[in-house]
């Protein structure tokens, strides 16, 4: 099933030639999949899933506070880390008991995350290498992320627990930081722990590999002459043995195939033979060949029956690349990022933190949150992946048995892939990055951090254009209020970025600059006497109108230019392409929250509709009345939006939960993020239910149905935050509109939660004392009955 394409809704340069991005196909097609989809996702709120009814019946105490139930679970990770740094420590000394006594702490650390509820099979420990908020550029040495099932944790979060837990975990933020710093000083690329069901037989495997990778790490220290002394250690004390060195296709130590050989009793030379076999396959590979997924050489081990047959997979892998590029072993990789991937690793696979930022520089989803030193290090990651590729293709040596005549298409997916994540990075990142020549030089916004790199031509030619593409849109900004000359490499940096001709950009800008008076106001009136001018460009006049005045103006004039924009696709029949624009900006970066996703919701929400009365009135938000409406939908519009948000549902799921944590975020601030305005957040959540109430569906229902879940339970934590007795009128709102919502939508099997929310009334009458929350709760659970009746007809409210 198609994904959403790598990047913003424009198609430009080599993003228009390079393949889209694939999301996983989790296979949302039957109406009984939707309310497992949203829970194996992570949900709104990822490890709050109890009902009311359970809330309401004596497990008040389990749920109170659910962020703090959670910080249980993390601090046992974080002692997890801790204790395998000094694990690999005791290791290297070849101490027999003390490495013992180190496995046994880890191995009742791991029986205690194994209760953790829905915790899933993996224990993931990696390197992320990102500049961590307010440590300096040096904290990118031990940057680290550890995961397991839905619980996500990094040095932000560990500060952000600390800080929730108060003095009796006021030790977290140093003890990780003292551990990923360690790991970091020898170069971990990743540790990842395959726990299963924690079994006895798990058990059993997972203290036999970690014997075994002890005795790795203490050959490896023995063949450097490097091995630590522990002055307590008695020097006739017991040794481990070491575990036998086997080495990849290029002659390096590598963990894994030499834990396999030890862990299935092969022989170093049998497997080191094996290796070069499959090195050699590997590197022929053709189009449609199988083999072309697999990223290096050890998984690619069991991908033959007879092989998987013969050898023991242990459950531990040390620097696998496939885990820094997904997060889920089943995760499909697309023939050329595995290609890609092996050349990295084939490159730096001595470094494999470099291997970590390297494929970071390619990949990663957070672009829309770095700085210029950032940015400026991994372009100059990406050069060098290009220049690694291109030597290859030039020498004929190397690279080249792995890059045959595929040396082209590479670099154009490279450079796709760059310039999808250049189009998330912020305008005024690029002020901070000078070009001269073919030498970058990017400064850091927050500290004096600065980096210089010469770049390969290709990619210089692209940071060039988002570096201009920043300065015109400044220029577009300005040209409301004040008289700005625009230069012909505004109008050429347009063009490309619409594909259109520099005319049509100058024809552009002159329209746009005359819906606005001379003190920046905007003019509706002007503006619909324009629309026959802006429909002579046809289909990029939208996107680019959106583009460009999405995120300015006062509110009065926002809301009047919102409702110009619909009247404009309205007159010009443009509904499908004005919700492909508004539903690729939502979900384009689905990390972020910006000011403008509300707005590109409330119009999203205006063209699902064939006539409304706000058309000729400015609104702030979508009324609620909006919910009734049925017959005055438009299908096409409907079925459009309902296909994208399936098709981008991995996206789209993102974005949600993200607005969903700054929600959070706003209603209990703590830590460096700066949360958003209450009344905006607030809003912006209701949007996304009003939206998918309308456009119905599958992954609709996986939404609203998770919604349900949290705010139709009286004791989750977000009517218990610091700040939510503030704002109990706007997540009344949002309740208020997922009971009407789900009536509109739901189907019969959603009575229960139905019935079971009716049943919770009064454990929610004890959130607040205040009159005005009382009534506005019995007006929200007013619609409860109505819900009821709705799904059990499988028709919406009346309209």
């Amino acid at each position: 099933m198609p994904g959403i394409c790598a990047g913003s809704p424009k198609r430009r340069g080599f993003a228009g030639r390079a393949r889209c991005v694939y999301m996983i196909d989790r296979n949302i097609v039957l109406d009984n999949e939707a309310e497992q989809l949203f829970r194996d996702l992570g949900g709104v709120d990822a490890g709050n899933n109890l009902s009311p009814a359970k809330a309401a019946n004596g497990l008040a105490e389990a749920l109170h506070d659910e962020e703090k139930r959670r910080d249980a679970w993390r601090l046992l990770m974080v002692d997890y880390a801790f204790e395998f740094t000094m694990f690999i420590q005791t290791a290297q000394s070849g101490s027999l008991q003390k490495t013992r006594e180190s496995i046994n702490r880890i191995m009742e650390n791991l029986r205690k995350l194994s209760t953790m509820p829905d915790h899933g099979e993996w224990l993931v420990l990696k390197y992320w290498g990102r500049v961590i908020p307010g440590a300096g550029s040096a904290s990118k040495r031990y940057d680290f992320i550890m995961r397991y099932g839905a619980l996500f944790l990094d040095i932000p979060q560990i500060k952000d627990t600390a800080r929730r837990l108060g003095v009796t975990a006021s030790h977290m933020p140093s003890k990780a930081t003292t551990a990923f710093e360690y790991l970091g000083k020898i170069g971990l690329g990743g540790f990842v722990i395959h726990m299963g069901k924690w079994t006895d037989e798990d058990r059993k495997n997972v203290s036999r590999s970690m014997e075994l990778l002890a005795g790795y790490w203490y050959a490896l220290a023995l063949q450097s002459g490097e091995v630590p002394k522990d002055p307590g250690e008695k020097e006739n004390a017991p040794k481990l043995t070491p575990t036998p060195i086997v080495t990849d296709e290029k002659g390096r130590p590598d963990p894994n195939l030499s834990l396999l050989a030890a862990y299935s009793g092969v022989k170093v030379k049998a497997l080191t033979q094996l290796v070069q076999k499959i090195s050699v396959m590997l590197a022929r590979a053709k189009q449609g060949d199988p083999l072309e997924q697999f990223t290096g050489v050890y998984e690619t081990i069991f991908a033959f029956k007879k092989l998987k047959a013969q050898l023991k997979r242990p459950p531990l892998e040390i620097n696998s690349v496939r885990w820094l590029i997904t997060d889920h072993p089943a995760e499909p990789v697309s023939r050329f990022k595995a290609k890609l991937t092996r050349i990295i690793q084939s490159e730096f696979g001595l470094q494999p933190q470099k291997v970590a930022r390297t494929l970071h520089s390619l990949y990663a989803d957070d672009y829309g949150s770095v700085d210029a030193y950032v940015l400026g290090e991994r372009l100059a990651l990406a050069s060098d992946v290009i220049n690694a590729v291109e030597t290859g293709m030039s020498q004929k040596n190397g690279l080249a048995a792995d890059l045959d005549m595929e040396g082209e298409s590479l670099i154009i997916d490279i450079l796709g892939s760059v310039e999808s994540r250049l189009d998330l990075v912020p305008d005024e990142v690029y002020y901070s990055i000078n070009i001269s020549g073919d030498v970058m030089v990017a400064a850091s916004l927050f500290e004096n951090d600065s980096i210089s790199a010469t770049l390969d031509h290709k990619l210089l030619d692209l940071l060039a254009f988002f570096s201009q593409r920043s300065i015109t849109k400044n220029k577009i900004k300005k040209m409301v209020e004040n008289p700005i000359e625009f230069e012909t490499i505004d109008f050429q940096t347009i063009a490309r970025d619409f594909s259109i001709t520099v005319k049509d950009a100058e024809d552009l800008v002159t329209l746009l600059r005359g819906c606005f008076d001379p003190m920046g106001g905007f003019l509706r009136r002007e503006f619909e006497r324009n629309i026959p001018a802006f429909s002579r460009h046809e289909k990029k006049v939208f996107e680019f109108l959106w583009y460009y005045l999405k995120e300015i103006m006062d509110r009065h004039d926002r809301i009047a230019y919102l409702n110009a924009l619909q009247l404009l696709i309205d007159r010009m029949k443009m509904r499908k392409q004005g919700l492909e624009v508004l539903l690729k900006d939502f979900c384009h970066d689905p990390e972020n929250v910006t000011f403008y996703d509300r707005n590109a919701l409330m119009l999203s929400t205006l063209l699902l509709r064939k006539y409304n009365k706000e058309l000729h009135n400015d609104i702030e938000i979508t009324p609620e009345e909006v919910l009734r409406v049925k017959e005055g939908l438009d299908p096409q519009a409907v079925a459009f939006a309902d296909n994208f948000i399936e098709q981008n549902k991995d996206a789209f799921f993102r974005k949600v939960r993200s607005i969903h944590r700054s929600l959070k975020d706003t209603l209990d601030p703590f830590g460096t993020r700066d949360p958003m305005p209450a009344r905006y957040i607030l809003t912006l959540e209701r949007e996304v239910y009003i939206l998918l109430s309308l456009v119905g569906g599958a992954t609709a229902r996986a939404v609203l149905r998770s919604a349900g879940r949290e705010y139709g339970n009286p004791d989750a934590d977000v009517w218990r935050l610091k700040y939510s007795s503030d704002q109990l009128p706007g997540l009344l709102q949002i309740f208020q509109v997922i009971i009407r919502a789900i009536g509109r939508v739901g189907t019969t099997s959603d009575l229960v939660f139905l019935k079971e929310l009716r049943s919770s009334e009064t454990s929610f009458y004890a959130i607040s004392k205040e009159a005005n929350f009382k009534g506005l709760l019995r007006r929200a659970m007013g619609w409860v009955e109505d819900s009821m009746s709705s799904v059990t007809r499988n028709k919406g409210p009346v309209k």
